[in-house]
């Protein structure tokens, strides 16, 4: 610091900046000693940088490109190695000042400069910010001629991800598709950077629910990296990992676990290679507690979670985010085998950690404090669980909107919470603004929203609300007729049968025996007429 505030030799000036800079290059993340000398130059990065900012308007802009590269440099070591958010963005901030202090604000290496400050608003989640640095950093680099257009690629990439994370499905759609077009007409179809990008699509078809169109990509996409990368990649492993999550959405639990053991087989050979306390193990411990918790076997997979977290403890320290995510694996392995007690503990550590690296408001926040409302209504403490539900909601409106079909499951669970305490009416509110994001998600006549108004519908005969009922039971049964058809036949009987029973409790003993002939006769004839009831 006494040096930097002291001499204007841009000589002198540079040469302090290369060595924190190449100490910052020599760090294994692997070892503790090595991670914490590049977490401490990090800083002096950081303090270097703040020192010289006092005094830019003055420096040359040999000096300011200097700056920008090792600030560049410790941002990116805050946010891909540390995970302190808070610090990388203050170094990409101090490289994007140099940068226009240098180049001016057209510069591609500003557009860049954007695009790193994006990345890290998107891992703190927050997506909006991260937007706006995405549109700055396009604006920049679809102007740019002369330079490699795969930049601006990456960028369409990254807002895609946003954009999926946010719920917008059809805008991550046309980002991705526009980031392949790109990247075919730089260097070809079959580069690992339209693998990446037909990853993103096939995930976005998943949580669409459109599956064989997010094996389809999947499997472009695996083509790809086995041909460029080799078979025994770390990117390949990911991709049958990404399979297993389709296949498993599908039900084929078989072909779900053939592809998680193809990713497990590829990350043990890794294990072989860079030994079996380095953090690709752990990650891969990870993975493997996930698939045995998926098949029910909870207490190796808590195994696996513990593992996981012990060589991520001694490699990061133990507040680091990735340390969290194996806490969240072991309290939900925890909570199975009816550790009560142990996982709200682990989901309290998780929580504490997440809300100081990434923020009170990220996803990951919200999502365990949803593991902790439900935990908190199986112990019948059923405030706190309705508090962390509310909590839970409050960081997904934030984050993705109110019409998120994921609030849908969040509504329905505090519905039910409100039914265990007998608050009906509380209840039904719940459940109406389930029912109305799955309609906005996925149409008025999905099977989801039937069994949503057939829900709504019982209540409302607990109510005593006999007419409101009828007319959801007879809105649930036109979507069951028309949507499921054939093979449902059982089905559609027992809505008939119950419509009978609420007839009868209105004394409309000719509509209740009605009701119970086409309940007899969608049960036993395998047909249904599809006639609606008045």
């Amino acid at each position: 610091r006494d040096l930097l505030m002291g001499s204007s030799a841009v000589s002198l000036l540079g040469g302090v900046l290369e060595a924190l800079k190449d100490k910052m290059g020599n760090f294994d993340p692997e070892k503790p000693k090595t991670f914490s000398e590049a977490r401490w130059f990090a800083r002096h990065v950081r303090a270097a940088a703040s020192h010289f900012h006092s005094g830019s308007e003055g420096r040359s802009a040999g000096a300011q490109l200097v700056l920008a590269s090792v600030c560049s440099n410790a941002g990116a070591f805050f946010s891909d190695v540390a995970c302190s958010f808070g610090d990388a963005l203050a170094m990409h901030e101090a490289a994007l000042c140099a940068f226009v202090n240098a180049l001016g604000e057209d510069h591609v290496n500003v557009g860049a400069a954007l695009n790193l400050i994006g990345n890290v608003y998107t891992k703190r989640g927050a997506f909006d910010l991260a937007l706006e640095q995405y549109e700055k950093s396009v604006a920049i680099r679809s102007k740019a001629v002369g330079h490699d257009r795969t930049a601006l690629a990456k960028t369409f990439n990254n807002m895609a991800f946003v954009y999926r994370a946010q719920g917008k499905f059809p805008e991550a759609l046309d980002k991705y598709t526009k980031s392949v077009a790109i990247y075919v007409e730089e260097s070809g179809d079959e580069g690992p950077d339209v693998a990446k990008s037909y990853m993103g699509m096939a995930v976005v078809f998943k949580e669409m629910g459109r599956l064989e169109e997010s094996l389809d990509l999947h499997q472009r996409s695996l083509t790809i990296r086995i041909n460029k990368l080799g078979a025994d990649h770390a990117d390949v492993a990911l991709s049958y990992s990404n399979m297993g999550n389709v296949f498993f959405e599908q039900g084929e639990l078989k072909k779900a676990a053939a592809m998680y053991q193809k990713s497990s087989d590829i990350s043990r050979c890794r294990d072989d290679a860079l030994g079996p306390e380095h953090l690709e193990a752990a990650g891969r411990l990870l993975l493997m507690g996930k698939m045995k918790c998926a098949q029910g076997q909870h207490a190796e997979g808590l195994e696996l979670f513990q593992r996981s977290a012990d060589i991520r403890i001694k490699a990061l320290g133990p507040n680091h985010v990735e340390v969290a995510a194996s806490y969240e694996g072991m309290g939900i392995a925890c909570e199975h085998v009816g550790k009560l007690s142990e996982a709200l503990e682990l989901y309290k550590k998780c929580v504490a950690i997440n809300v100081k690296e990434l923020g009170p408001t990220h996803g990951d926040v919200g999502r365990t404090y949803n593991n902790m409302g439900t935990l908190c209504c199986r112990q019948k403490r059923y405030a706190e669980g309705m508090a962390m539900f509310e909590k839970c909601v409050a960081i997904k409106i934030g984050a993705v909107g109110d019409s998120h079909l994921d609030l849908a499951t969040l509504y329905w669970n505090m519905g039910n919470v409100c039914l265990v305490q007998e608050k009906r009416v509380e209840a039904l509110e719940q459940f109406r603004k389930c029912v109305e994001i799955e309609k906005q998600n996925l149409g008025d006549e999905h099977p989801a929203v039937a069994k949503s108004y057939q829900n709504m519908a019982d209540l409302h005969v607990e109510l005593a609300q006999y007419d409101e009922a009828l007319t959801l039971y007879q809105q649930s049964l036109d979507i069951k007729i028309k949507m499921q058809g054939e093979g449902h036949e059982e089905d559609v009987a027992a809505v008939y049968s119950v419509m009978a029973s609420v007839y009868a409790k209105q004394d409309k003993t000719e509509k209740a025996l009605e009701m119970q002939k086409k309940s007899a006769a969608a049960a036993f004839s395998g047909k249904t007429t599809g006639v609606p009831c008045s």
